[in-house]
Protein backbone atom coordinates (compact mmCIF):
# COMPACT_ATOMS: atom_id res chain seq x y z
CA UNK A 1 0.00 0.00 0.00
CA UNK A 2 2.71 2.37 -1.02
CA UNK A 3 1.54 5.84 -1.36
CA UNK A 4 -1.87 4.37 -1.02
CA UNK A 5 -4.64 7.98 -0.49
CA UNK A 6 -8.06 7.17 0.07
CA UNK A 7 -10.52 9.16 -2.72
CA UNK A 8 -13.20 11.67 -1.61
CA UNK A 9 -16.01 12.10 -4.13
CA UNK A 10 -18.10 15.05 -4.60
CA UNK A 11 -20.72 12.95 -3.47
CA UNK A 12 -18.55 12.18 0.12
CA UNK A 13 -18.16 16.00 0.50
CA UNK A 14 -21.92 17.18 -0.22
CA UNK A 15 -23.00 13.97 2.74
CA UNK A 16 -20.52 16.24 5.14
CA UNK A 17 -22.56 19.58 3.40
CA UNK A 18 -26.12 17.82 4.68
CA UNK A 19 -24.57 16.62 8.06
CA UNK A 20 -23.91 20.74 8.91
CA UNK A 21 -27.49 21.51 7.55
CA UNK A 22 -29.10 18.65 9.77
CA UNK A 23 -26.77 19.96 12.56
CA UNK A 24 -28.19 23.38 11.73
CA UNK A 25 -31.65 22.73 11.38
CA UNK A 26 -31.65 21.18 14.72
CA UNK A 27 -30.34 24.00 16.51
CA UNK A 28 -32.50 26.52 15.31
CA UNK A 29 -35.76 24.26 16.08
CA UNK A 30 -34.10 24.14 19.70
CA UNK A 31 -33.66 28.10 19.48
CA UNK A 32 -29.84 27.38 20.62
CA UNK A 33 -28.55 30.35 18.73
CA UNK A 34 -25.44 28.47 17.36
CA UNK A 35 -26.83 28.25 13.68
CA UNK A 36 -24.69 31.82 12.83
CA UNK A 37 -21.12 29.98 14.58
CA UNK A 38 -21.62 27.14 13.06
CA UNK A 39 -22.33 28.21 9.38
CA UNK A 40 -19.22 30.65 10.15
CA UNK A 41 -16.98 27.67 11.46
CA UNK A 42 -18.19 25.48 8.71
CA UNK A 43 -16.85 27.82 5.99
CA UNK A 44 -13.86 29.08 7.98
CA UNK A 45 -13.02 25.42 8.15
CA UNK A 46 -13.18 25.04 4.58
CA UNK A 47 -11.14 27.16 3.41
CA UNK A 48 -8.75 26.47 6.23
CA UNK A 49 -8.30 23.03 4.91
CA UNK A 50 -8.27 23.92 1.49
CA UNK A 51 -5.08 26.07 2.18
CA UNK A 52 -3.56 23.43 4.13
CA UNK A 53 -4.34 20.67 1.60
CA UNK A 54 -2.45 22.85 -0.82
CA UNK A 55 0.84 23.47 1.24
CA UNK A 56 1.00 19.92 2.39
CA UNK A 57 0.77 19.08 -1.50
CA UNK A 58 3.59 21.26 -2.27
CA UNK A 59 5.70 20.56 1.02
CA UNK A 60 5.28 16.76 0.58
CA UNK A 61 6.74 17.32 -3.34
CA UNK A 62 9.55 19.12 -1.67
CA UNK A 63 10.03 16.16 1.11
CA UNK A 64 12.70 18.13 2.84
CA UNK A 65 14.10 17.64 6.37
CA UNK A 66 15.16 21.00 7.15
CA UNK A 67 11.90 22.04 6.17
CA UNK A 68 9.67 19.15 7.72
CA UNK A 69 11.50 20.11 10.91
CA UNK A 70 10.48 23.92 10.66
CA UNK A 71 6.83 22.62 10.00
CA UNK A 72 6.83 20.34 13.05
CA UNK A 73 8.64 23.49 15.34
CA UNK A 74 6.08 25.54 13.93
CA UNK A 75 3.28 23.07 15.17
CA UNK A 76 4.46 23.09 18.09
CA UNK A 77 4.85 27.02 18.92
CA UNK A 78 1.05 27.67 17.66
CA UNK A 79 0.06 24.53 20.18
CA UNK A 80 1.74 25.90 22.78
CA UNK A 81 0.90 29.11 22.95
CA UNK A 82 -2.80 28.51 22.29
CA UNK A 83 -2.37 26.09 25.64
CA UNK A 84 -1.07 28.58 27.04
CA UNK A 85 -3.91 31.23 26.59
CA UNK A 86 -6.87 28.57 27.77
CA UNK A 87 -4.24 28.74 31.55
CA UNK A 88 -6.09 32.21 32.60
CA UNK A 89 -5.96 31.20 36.29
CA UNK A 90 -1.95 30.79 35.80
CA UNK A 91 -1.24 34.41 34.58
CA UNK A 92 2.79 34.51 34.57
CA UNK A 93 2.89 30.04 32.94
CA UNK A 94 6.07 30.31 31.30
CA UNK A 95 5.31 29.86 27.46
CA UNK A 96 9.17 28.94 26.95
CA UNK A 97 8.27 26.21 29.33
CA UNK A 98 5.12 25.01 27.61
CA UNK A 99 6.84 25.10 23.78
CA UNK A 100 10.22 23.15 24.89
CA UNK A 101 8.35 20.52 26.63
CA UNK A 102 5.77 20.02 24.04
CA UNK A 103 8.98 20.23 21.12
CA UNK A 104 11.07 17.54 23.33
CA UNK A 105 7.87 15.04 23.66
CA UNK A 106 6.73 15.57 19.86
CA UNK A 107 10.21 15.08 18.20
CA UNK A 108 10.77 12.46 21.09
CA UNK A 109 7.09 10.46 20.15
CA UNK A 110 7.25 11.21 17.06
CA UNK A 111 10.37 9.94 16.02
CA UNK A 112 9.99 6.66 17.99
CA UNK A 113 6.94 5.87 16.03
CA UNK A 114 7.90 7.08 12.43
CA UNK A 115 11.20 5.51 12.65
CA UNK A 116 10.84 1.84 14.56
CA UNK A 117 7.38 1.51 14.39
CA UNK A 118 6.59 2.68 10.40
CA UNK A 119 10.06 2.84 8.96
CA UNK A 120 9.14 4.83 5.74
CA UNK A 121 11.42 5.51 3.39
CA UNK A 122 12.97 7.81 3.42
CA UNK A 123 13.13 7.68 6.83
CA UNK A 124 11.92 11.49 7.33
CA UNK A 125 9.20 11.57 4.67
CA UNK A 126 6.99 14.18 5.00
CA UNK A 127 3.69 12.21 4.23
CA UNK A 128 4.19 10.43 7.23
CA UNK A 129 6.13 12.59 9.76
CA UNK A 130 4.26 15.60 9.28
CA UNK A 131 0.76 13.83 10.06
CA UNK A 132 2.38 11.45 12.77
CA UNK A 133 3.81 14.89 14.75
CA UNK A 134 1.26 16.68 14.30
Amino acid sequence: MENATIPISNLHLAFTVVLVLITGAISSLLKLGLLRSLLWGTVRTFVQLTLVGYALTYIFKINNLWLIMAIITLMCFIASKTAVKRTPNVPNYPSLLAFVSLLASTYLVGSLVTVLIISPDPWYSARIAIPIFG
